[in-house]
């Protein structure tokens, strides 16, 4: 049953209401509780304090008391007849009772008159000599002494009564005999005696000598034993709890649930420091704890407790209050908030939504009444206003969508058939009324440097120019052929209802005239264009529209590879050629991934001598199916696809490796020559690849030499690149050097040590002029610039001595040797006399 609009506002003020009390509810309830947590940690830290302070003038006062009392004369003459003239062999001591039962009043009076509950005199020998404490079953104080007898010092207490009777060993909260009385000084401390904590002051008495300074004749102790409500009142918080903890962690005094102080592995900062440690919240109290130290070193742990229950109800009497003021706040706002809501709300709204209903049947002719001067009657105008636009916004609509549809079919730039209609377009093409296949031309025509335009002129020339091409194509097309732009200087057309292949070759050449024919004049630029054309033919090539269209980009690409301005008819030995390389791209990423990739070592030698210079390694790939792949067929493969910046970090790891590894045989072979592609300088990070390398094979930076052709020496980057591995002390040579774009401009700022001389050159050098004077100018250009020169491909003696005379000075070929696998370069080398290997000591 739906509700009135009387009742749900009801509801909804009534949440409104309530939303925002339940939030303050919540937060002032979080602060309430923070600030009793904060309440009891402030509680037990200022009961700490007050305790401190408390404990520090209980000191001071039990200090200044038996200091007055070590130099009452009685006091001192009495320790000094017992420490001078009492023999520790008499057994006759009884002529010395009277003097200590003298000091037992006297530590009486003391105890009586002060905080003290204990007191103790001592002789200087450490002897016992009389003690007051509180007798234990709480019938006041008790004095005791001690006798000396052949059998050892006895206890006498002094009884009820009046009489002195022995006591047996131990009834004394002191030892009898404490040994002689150091010099050590006579700080307070404090012990545990029960269950209560005891502290204690000492002061020595001595006997002034006149001049000669003073001699110590005993020692006064005075102590308050403090119970849990002893240390609560001088703590000044008798609400509060407080517990005792022996070493182990046992409880000496304290209620029981006290959590352990040593729980969170912290030691707690010492009671009479001015460290303010922290609190911890158990289950039953929130603590905090200082540490104490005793006579005997031991720590004990003293814990103020600040009870949860007592928590608990402050909370639950700060929380009805805050309630009760909630509670008080609803039912005085909410009745006024509903009068006014109701008498200002729902008249309007019922119009407005009585407006909503008519505008949802469609009525856009119905108007909302005024309803005065209120934010309802800005709603019903605005909706009134928005009711006049829907009309025109619906019409604004068909016409985008109407737009929206042509743009998603048409090219924004020539308004030619974008490739989604071109697509739906071959689709009707191929689908004959009556199923028979309808012969049918795809034509893929690609602008042959059109990238040079945009990139001179700009892309504003470029669009223009993209323009005025698809209007001459048009008008060099049948009439019910279609012409679409699919990419950006790339167009596709689908010919319908063709003869035979002459036709096709027909239009294909008619598109390639009329775009050569006349230049294209664009904001005052006579620009001529040029195309590639690859041609798919339905249904001989294939039968669905992504093939034919693929097979015809495969053809324009064959196109361009024969010139501009060329066509070509799509064959299956294209698709053949691709798949056989993808197929080698998947192949060698298995191949670098499975180990199939080895290293080879073709020698580099000394001319003349015949001695080892280096060596160059190449890497070699062993197809598991195949059987060798020549480099010449992947490393292109791996450029284009960039697995060469993998392949490339494998070599030159495996080959720094294996030359460090001979090197630690004994063989020095100079030099480790490794090729490096353009990709790894231009898109890797090579001289971070090049300082790993080394730093894994510890072979030194001197020891390797890096051959890059002229190509990679374009760009900005390429130049950091080679500073930062000559900052390395890795030497650079340029690999055959006089077939790219030579120039003595980048031999002077590159830093190049060495020229190889391609083997173009090299070969033909004894039957052309030509070819051997380019090997002399490359000679002399290195001795003029002081770089090395290394001739490759050298195969004959008669090479050798044209290389010799013409000054060259190392060479590399197979009239040496062929690259070699590390076992066979064992071999070579043992052949010819172990050249280079370091003579045995003494030898």
């Amino acid at each position: 049953m739906k509700s009135s609009l009387h009742t749900r506002l009801f509801l909804l003020l009534t949440a409104t209401a309530l939303v925002p009390l339940l939030v303050v509810g919540g937060v002032l309830d979080h602060y309430l509780h923070d600030v009793h947590e904060d309440s009891g940690r402030q509680a037990t830290r200022d009961a700490l304090q007050e305790l401190t302070t408390n404990l520090r003038t209980q000191t001071e006062d039990l200090g200044s008391v038996a200091s007055q009392l070590a130099r009452m004369e009685p006091v001192v003459a009495s320790l000094n007849l017992l420490s001078r003239y009492q023999d520790p062999e008499d057994p006759r001591p009884l002529i010395f009772e009277p003097e200590k039962k003298k000091l037992a009043r006297h530590l009486q009076e003391v105890v009586l008159t002060t905080a003290a509950t204990t007191a103790c005199i001592r002789q200087a020998d450490g002897q016992l000599a009389a003690v007051v404490y509180p007798d234990r079953e709480g019938q006041g104080l008790k004095r005791a002494i001690t006798r000396r007898t052949e059998e050892g010092s006895r206890i006498l207490i002094r009884r009820a009564d009046g009489e002195w009777r022995e006591a047996p060993e131990g009834s004394l909260p002191f030892e009898t005999d404490a040994g002689p009385i150091g010099p050590a000084p006579f700080a307070p401390t404090y012990r545990v005696r029960g269950e209560e904590l005891v502290q204690s002051v000492r002061r020595p008495v001595e006997l002034a000598l006149g001049g000669e300074g003073s001699e110590r004749v005993g020692m006064l102790r005075l102590g308050v034993a403090m119970g849990e409500e002893a240390i609560a009142r001088r703590a000044a918080a008798t609400e509060l709890d407080f517990a005792l903890f022996g070493p182990s962690g046992r409880l000496i005094l304290g209620p029981d649930g006290v959590p352990d102080p040593l729980a969170d592995g912290n030691e707690p900062p010492p009671l009479a420091g001015d460290a303010d440690g922290g609190t911890r919240m158990g289950e039953n109290y929130l603590t905090r704890t200082r540490s104490l130290v005793d006579e005997k070193g031991e720590t004990f742990h003293l814990s103020v407790l600040y009870d949860r229950a007592l928590f608990t109800r402050e909370l639950t009497a700060a929380r009805w209050v805050i309630g009760g003021a909630l509670l008080l706040a609803l039912l005085l706002v909410l009745p006024a908030s509903l009068g006014f809501f109701r008498g200002g709300f729902a008249r309007p709204l019922r119009e407005v939504m009585a407006g909503v209903a008519a505008f949802r049947r469609g009525e856009y002719d119905y108007r909302i009444p005024e309803l005065g001067a209120h934010e309802t009657d800005q709603l019903g105008q605005a909706m009134n206003q928005m009711a006049q636009e829907v009309s025109e916004r619906e019409q604004a609509l068909r016409e985008t969508e109407a737009r929206l549809a042509y743009l998603a079919h048409h090219d924004p730039l020539t308004d030619l058939p974008n490739r989604l209609q071109l697509q739906a377009r071959l689709g009707e093409v191929m689908e004959a009324d009556d199923g028979a296949a309808i012969p049918a031309a795809v034509l893929f025509l690609d602008l042959d440097r059109f990238k040079n335009i945009n990139d001179s002129l700009g892309h504003p020339i470029g669009d223009e120019l993209l323009q005025a091409v698809a209007v001459r194509l048009q008008g060099a097309l049948p009439a019910d052929a279609t012409l679409a732009r699919v990419g950006g200087d790339e167009f596709m057309v689908v010919l319908a209802s063709l003869p035979d292949r002459a036709a096709v070759e027909e239009v294909a050449e008619r598109l390639l005239t009329v775009l050569g024919s006349d230049a294209f004049e664009v904001q005052g630029y006579n620009l001529g264009v040029d195309a590639s054309i690859g041609i798919s033919l339905y249904p001989e090539d294939a039968t669905d529209a992504p093939t034919l269209i693929r097979n015809a980009d495969s053809a324009m690409f064959q196109a361009k590879a024969a010139g501009s301005n060329q066509f070509r008819f799509y064959t299956r030995a294209l698709t053949e050629v691709a798949d056989q390389r993808r197929r080698l791209e998947m192949d060698l990423r298995r191949a670098t991934e499975q180990g199939q990739l080895h290293l080879v070592y073709q020698p580099q030698v000394e001319l003349g001598s015949g001695k080892p210079a280096g060596m160059e390694a190449l890497v070699r790939w062993q197809h598991p199916e195949l059987g060798p792949i020549s480099p010449g067929e992947f490393i292109p493969v791996a450029e284009e696809t960039h697995l060469i910046l993998q392949v490339g970090d494998w070599v030159l790891r495996e080959a720094c490796r294996n030359f460090q590894a001979m090197r630690s045989s004994g063989v020095t072979w100079g030099r480790l020559a490794v090729n490096i592609s353009a990709v790894q300088v231009q898109h890797g990070d090579l001289v971070a690849q090049v300082r790993a390398a080394l730093a894994e094979s510890g072979l030194p930076a001197d020891c390797l030499e890096l051959e890059v052709t002229e190509a990679v020496f374009a760009g900005e980057a390429a130049l950091q690149t080679f500073y930062g591995l000559r900052d390395l002390g890795v030497q650079l040579a340029v690999d055959d050097f006089g077939t790219g774009f030579s120039s003595l401009a980048y031999l002077k700022y590159m830093p190049v040590q060495r020229l190889k001389i391609d083997q173009s050159f090299v070969r033909d050098m004894l039957e052309d002029s030509a070819d051997r004077a380019i090997v002399r100018s490359v000679i002399t250009l290195g001795r003029s610039l002081s770089l090395s020169v290394i001739a490759e491909g050298v195969e004959t003696r008669e090479l050798e001595a044209a290389l010799l005379e013409e000054g060259c000075r190392e060479a590399q070929g197979f009239y040496y040797a062929r690259p070699l696998p590390p076992a066979e370069l064992e071999a070579w080398i043992a052949e010819r006399g172990r050249p280079g290997r370091d003579e045995p000591a003494g030898g």
